[in-house]
């Protein structure tokens, strides 16, 4: 059952021509800075930034730390140098981009609809930009932050993936704590929104003309035309109601595994390190003995479990009872940033051992105390549940600590661990 609509922003709830406002953007950033950096120098180091973030796929690195590690270096320079020049630009200059956008009036319907109906709506959108630029041009679109309670909204702040990873859409359902069958995904871009859904077992409607061909191979989605006509459409009785069966082949769940630790950072960050050991509730683990749980578990069940699997012919597998190691281990007594490291190290070896396996292994047997007869592609899925249940957890745990103390005042992103590296 649909739970969550994922919405893109530029093309889907904004009439926009990407390649005109990129060209706009550019040259306008490019002239803002001129009296520090030439144009073509700047427009180069710009694009190179850009570049960077498509292709990362490191969980500890924000979009922003990557960025910026190839941005400033051509340049030269600092963020903290030009920090306050970028701020005045997005302030005084970038609104009068707008120019270049025309507001799509069913995109304000739409949202209306979907806050009546009780949707949780996320804004789903390529997170290149700062989130100034995104809030504003969500303003832009009739559809504002401050009339709109999303759940999220993604920007280069809080991203760790871009699209057209699948990595991208894996680490916003990690994020909001949903399966691929609970979100419904609205983009206007085949290749960046559509495909990558799919592969991950989401539904998804392409804003498209109804004649428009698919791209050669390409899956068909739930349904396809314009944003009007997604309102029609999905206004049918019964069309949020569809059961999308879970997929188990390495497409959709290999993005999913290298997204978690980007989204437990996610839910980590914007709590100060040192209250990481602190409960919500006294009955609750905190946010460190989460994330030692997560680490423990990947390093002395997930991986030897898929070990055994790989080196017996349909070996039995024992699982042991880990509850108790919060406390034989004295968990809060773990250094924070150590335990992250270690956590994401054994992840990534984790995911590198799956993706290299043949297909044919992914169905090897297994048969398993609490699951019965399994197979290893279905343990991958329980590891992607497992990751999903403690992501939530230490969600839900950072907001008690924040609510009790008032919350904070810092950018999250000023605080991610990955973003030190």
């Amino acid at each position: 059952m649909i739970k969550t609509l994922l919405f893109d922003l530029d093309g889907t709830l904004l009439d926009l021509d990407e390649n005109e406002f990129v060209r706009a953007y550019t040259q306008q950033l490019a002239l803002h800075m001129e009296p520090r950096f030439a144009p073509e120098r700047f427009g180069r180091a710009l694009m190179s930034g850009v570049h960077a973030m498509t292709q990362n796929l490191d969980a500890a690195r924000s979009l922003k730390s990557v960025f910026g590690e190839r941005f400033y270096a051509e340049l030269g320079t600092t963020e903290s140098e030009q920090d306050s020049e970028l701020r005045r630009f997005y302030s005084q200059c970038f609104p009068a981009l707008r120019t270049h956008s025309r507001p799509l009036p069913v995109a304000r319907t739409v949202m209306q609809w979907a806050q009546a109906a009780g949707l949780e709506v996320a804004i789903a959108t390529n997170p290149l930009f700062p989130h100034t630029a995104v809030s504003q041009r969500l303003e832009w679109a009739g559809v504002a932050e401050a009339e709109f309670a999303y759940r999220l909204v993604t920007s280069y702040e809080c991203a760790h993936f871009a699209k057209p990873t699948a990595e991208y859409w894996a680490e916003v359902l990690a994020v909001l704590g949903r399966r691929p069958a609970e979100v419904l995904v609205i983009g206007n871009d085949y290749a960046l929104d559509i495909a990558p859904a799919l592969q991950l077992g989401a539904s998804a409607y392409w804003i498209a003309p109804p004649g428009q061909l698919l791209p050669h191979g390409g899956l068909a989605p739930a349904g396809q035309g314009s944003l009007a006509d997604f309102l029609v459409w999905v206004r049918e009785a019964g069309r949020l109601d569809t059961v999308v069966p879970e997929k188990l082949d390495p497409p959709a769940l290999l993005p999913c595994l290298r997204a978690t630790p980007a989204a437990l950072q996610a839910a980590l960050c914007v709590l100060p390190v040192a209250r990481w050991s602190e409960r919500g509730d006294p009955h609750e683990w905190s946010p460190l003995e989460i994330l030692c749980h997560l680490r423990d578990t990947e390093i002395e069940v997930v991986l030897p479990q898929q070990a055994q699997v790989l080196a017996e012919q349909n070996p039995f597998i024992v699982r042991g009872d880990t509850t108790q190691w919060v406390v034989d281990r004295a968990y809060n007594a773990s250094d924070p940033a150590e335990t992250m490291r270690v956590y994401m190290t054994a992840r990534q070896a984790m995911v590198a051992r799956l993706q290299a396996l043949p297909a044919a292994d992914w169905q090897r047997p297994a048969r398993h105390t609490v699951f019965g007869p399994t197979r290893l592609c279905e343990l991958a899925a329980i590891a992607v549940e497992h990751d999903r249940a403690h992501v939530a957890q230490a969600r839900a745990t950072v907001n008690a600590i924040l609510e009790r103390h008032g919350g904070v005042s810092e950018l999250a992103d000023e605080r991610d661990l990955g973003s030190r590296g």
